[in-house]
């Protein structure tokens, strides 16, 4: 026999488009760190992947993936949300300003 806690509680991937559209911000926490995508929190039970050619706008923020290698949140960008593989997109670069 098998027990799991999360079957009690609801899907959290259920609406997430309504919740979470295409270019809305919202703040996530750096979970992994790779050296090609960076793995964030958005919710319990819902991650977003930001790849590191959306990091940054500068050269030098592309090639460094570990700059944001602190637990803290950071405001990113939906960029796209695939509700039957479970996959959300994520922007750094389209939050901060354009030097």
């Amino acid at each position: 026999m098998s027990l799991g806690l999360k079957q009690l509680g609801a899907d959290p991937w259920e609406n997430i488009s309504r919740r979470y559209p295409p270019h809305t911000r919202c703040s996530a926490r750096s979970r992994t760190l790779p050296t090609t995508a960076r793995s964030s929190k958005i919710e319990d039970g819902v991650e977003g992947l930001v790849h590191v050619s959306e990091m940054g706008l500068d050269q030098q923020e592309r090639q460094s993936p570990r700059r944001w290698c602190t637990p803290a949140r950071k405001s990113v960008m939906v960029l796209d949300v695939d509700e039957e593989r479970r996959r959300i997109s994520l922007g750094l670069k389209q939050c901060k300003a354009n030097p």
